[in-house]
């Protein structure tokens, strides 16, 4: 029983060695190799403080309570998590495709998202779809159409399904050479707008 816990421990902080703007993820399945069981409780907490003196106790070790202790990381952290916050929102917002491919760029959209996650700020599927919609070049205008006119909302694994598949769809129809979509997208994209 206590393996099964431990092994799901995950916890977060905010490093201190870069000015508090990374967030660190301890992952206790990968950086605490010792796993806990009836007879090991005491080389399991030793790494597992280890891991913890390096980024938590030195900021709270001149504490006086377990409550100043609280109060040191609550000053520390509070405001920097909502700036936190709003830095990464403002990143999903003003996030582009480009010349990623789409694979790549909805992952770096799911990053972003998973990094709000581990602040306690979660986002919605129908939140996902609309930063990602917004970043997509004109190839994807019917499809972003038709998936913002759906009446049940669409998971971020659907969607990145769906614009994968288009994303090949407009690869092939490219190197078929000469298809009105990709004309008109070439041209749109060039500036010129005469059919």
């Amino acid at each position: 029983m206590a393996e099964n816990t431990t092994s799901r421990i995950n916890v977060s902080l905010i490093s201190s060695t870069s000015c508090f703007d990374g967030i660190i993820s301890i992952n206790a399945t990968v950086q605490l190799p010792i796993k806990l069981n009836n007879n090991n409780f005491p080389s399991w907490k030793a790494q597992f403080d280890a891991l913890l003196y390096e980024g938590v106790v030195p900021l709270i070790a001149t504490a006086t309570s377990s409550r100043d202790a609280w109060v040191k990381l609550h000053k520390l952290y509070a405001n920097k998590s909502r700036s936190q916050v709003m830095n990464l929102k403002e990143k999903l917002t003003n996030i582009t495709c480009n010349t990623r491919s789409v694979a790549e760029y909805l992952q770096t959209i799911k990053g972003i998202a998973d990094e709000l996650a581990l602040i306690d700020t979660h986002l919605s599927d129908d939140d996902l779809t609309i930063f990602a919609l917004n970043g997509l070049g004109s190839g994807f205008k019917e499809i972003s159409a038709a998936i913002r006119a759906r009446d049940t909302p669409v998971s971020f694994e659907e969607l990145h399904d769906k614009l994968v598949e288009h994303e090949s769809f407009l690869k092939r129809e490219e190197s078929r050479g000469g298809s009105n979509v990709t004309m008109n997208n070439t041209r749109t994209s060039l500036g010129n707008t005469q059919p």
